[in-house]
């Protein structure tokens, strides 16, 4: 039972991590590039998209909240979609 709760607590712990890692940007698409994967907004910043990210539904002038984490120095987009 105890190395179960050890177990369970590292999980946990790591998710909690995982999540603080996560942050959210918004602002106006500027450009997309769907062969190479990255999405560039009014404010100068690209965000890699990461694999499964699609941003078919979206174009440039569309308000869009950005997830991400920073990985290797860039920003890499878990999801994508249109501001509220």
């Amino acid at each position: 039972m105890r190395k179960l709760l050890t177990a369970l607590s590292g999980l946990a712990l790591l998710l909690a991590v995982g999540i603080a890692n996560a942050e959210d940007a918004k602002g106006v698409v500027k450009e997309i590039n769907i062969s190479e994967a990255w999405v560039l907004l009014e404010d100068g910043t690209q965000f890699v998209l990461a694999e499964g990210v699609t941003m078919e539904e979206l174009k440039a002038g569309d308000e869009v909240t950005v997830s991400y984490e920073m990985k290797e120095g860039k920003k890499v987009a878990t999801a994508v979609s249109k501001a509220q």
